[in-house]
């Protein structure tokens, strides 16, 4: 994750202008609480462990990450704090046991090398019988893919030999824990 920043940053921009009006939500726990949703939860990484071979020099087992988890209706949003990485979901539902949140981004910051960043984070609650803002911990999947959309223009330029792809898996622990019901 040495260079997330680098990587992402251009692209995940994008993102920042959305918000859950863009996509038509009107459900979920979210807006239950009011129209400002829930969050931001502050979620801790930890037990980070890189699963066969990282080509994309992505992850880095010993980086402190924190990240922010925002729920609106039926989306919800997790940041990697201090980043412009934010994966979403709109389909989130608070009897959910698991939730996928992804992102897909381009960087363009060598033009005309254009390479495509796709994360995608599935999020397990550890307890299954209450929503994600009132477990303590998730277990985590986390896959990064780097993939070059223009034409042989990255070679040399980017970071790593493209196509590339890392997977870790890690455990999240809100901090503060969630209030008891």
């Amino acid at each position: 994750m040495k260079r997330v920043i680098l990587t992402i940053a251009i692209g995940a921009a994008a993102m920042l202008g959305c918000d859950s009006t863009d996509l038509g939500n009107t459900g979920g726990m979210g807006g239950m609480g009011g129209s400002g949703g829930i969050g931001p939860l502050a979620w801790v990484a930890s037990d980070i462990t890189i699963v066969g071979a990282d080509s994309c020099e992505f992850f880095s087992e010993t980086e402190a990450l924190t990240f922010d988890m925002n729920i609106d209706g039926s989306t919800l949003t997790l940041q990697l704090r201090d980043t412009s990485l934010i994966m979403s979901t709109d389909s989130y539902m608070e009897t959910d046991d698991e939730v996928l949140v992804t992102d897909s981004t381009q960087n363009s910051e060598f033009d005309p090398c254009i390479v495509m960043l796709d994360n995608a984070m599935q999020l397990g609650l550890d307890d299954p019988s209450t929503s994600i803002d009132q477990n303590s911990t998730l277990s985590v999947t986390w896959d990064h893919v780097e993939e070059e959309v223009s034409t042989n223009e990255c070679m040399g330029v980017w970071f790593v030999d493209l196509p590339c792809a890392g997977e870790v898996t890690l455990t999240l622990t809100q901090s503060p824990p969630p209030a008891a019901l």
